[in-house]
């Protein structure tokens, strides 16, 4: 117990000494408090910090409880942005699916490497919230999507290029090197300008 005393007695007196001096110890006694104030400050503020996070913490999973936090759509213009949005995160190739959005039905059309993209891909469309329905006209390079397969088994679909224009087929009628115009669902002739126009 005597040599706690000293010891402590002699910390007394190296601190009296310390910050007593005459030349130094405004300096070092200025200092000192500087220091163990900006030392109660730093801790008051992460005391500060910790609580506000604990607090951000159970606030948000109080809203999470309450259903905010999830993707809510306003329209078919935000589903389709969203789903976008959702294919361009997803971990396969998608830039060749197309998405169509009418009052929560889903379209998805184009081309996937593999029939597992396929199905990660409507996976994942089908699990955002708004989607009341996915139509998959997903198709493997090659295939024709699902919509077409049909009507091109039945009409024989040819396998061959078509011929150039102008060419004739064997056993066919030459074809027309007029101007075609598209209106209302059916190709007419147009005659060509002749007068110089």
């Amino acid at each position: 117990m005597l040599k706690v005393r000293t010891v402590l007695a002699l910390a007394i007196g190296a601190g009296a000494a310390y910050f007593g001096d005459r030349s130094q110890g405004r300096r070092r006694r200025t200092k000192a408090k500087s220091q163990l104030q900006a030392w109660t400050n730093r801790r008051r503020r992460n005391a500060e910090r910790a609580a506000r996070y604990e607090e951000g913490v159970k606030a948000g999973e109080a809203a999470r409880a309450r259903g905010a936090g999830r993707y809510h759509p306003h329209s078919d213009t935000d589903l389709h942005e969203h789903l976008r949005m959702v294919l361009a995160n997803l971990h396969v190739p998608t830039s060749a699916v197309t998405v169509e959005v009418v009052e929560g039905l889903v379209r998805l059309r184009g081309q996937v490497e593999e029939p597992a993209h396929a199905t990660s891909v409507v996976s994942a469309v089908r699990a955002v919230p708004g989607v009341a329905e996915v139509e998959s006209l997903l198709h493997l390079p090659g295939e024709p999507a699902p919509n077409k397969a049909a009507a091109l088994a039945a009409s024989g679909a040819r396998t061959t290029s078509p011929p150039p224009p102008g060419a004739t087929a064997e056993g066919s009628t030459p074809v027309s090197s007029a101007p075609r115009n598209f209106r209302s669902g059916t190709f007419t002739e147009v005659a060509p300008n002749h007068n110089g126009g």
